[in-house]
């Protein structure tokens, strides 16, 4: 049985998909892609990688700690919300259709990505966050045409 992180990584690796994101990084001069996610709060988190790197951030995804998805928001107290530093990180992996050039800056590009539970979680893994927003308006979306 697949995962649902097992299947979005075959998704990203269809060659055709690949080939058109990669003329468009060397048509640009793209040097550096933004992995990007929505947390809880509204709040845009990325983490910027060098494009070389294509390839295998479309398969393994890129981690974030688990308390980013809250913001990194503590309470009065100083203590991360969502859990302090033993909290495990999870798997951001980009929608292949989303890539785009940046316009103001053609050197860097962009994807919007969903969010996973880590494959080698103890319980769930690869499965999605629930407190992902696009992964879940996506499933919804999905659930509600069907």
């Amino acid at each position: 049985m697949t995962t649902p992180l097992e299947e979005h990584r075959a998704r990203n690796l269809d060659p055709a998909e690949v080939a058109r994101i990669e003329e468009l990084i060397a048509k640009n001069g793209v040097k550096y892609i933004y992995y990007q996610f929505v947390s809880i709060n509204g709040r845009v988190l990325a983490k910027v990688v060098p494009a070389v790197h294509l390839r295998r951030n479309l398969e393994k995804g890129v981690q974030f700690h688990g308390t980013a998805i809250a913001d990194l928001t503590s309470d009065r107290n100083g203590k991360l919300m969502g859990g302090g530093a033993q909290v495990e990180e999870f798997t951001i992996l980009p929608d292949t259709d989303t890539f785009a050039v940046l316009p103001w800056d053609n050197e860097i590009g962009r994807f919007f990505c969903r969010v996973y539970r880590r494959a080698d979680r103890a319980t769930d893994p690869g499965t999605p966050h629930p407190l992902d927003c696009r992964g879940l308006l996506s499933r919804t979306h999905e659930a509600f045409t069907a």
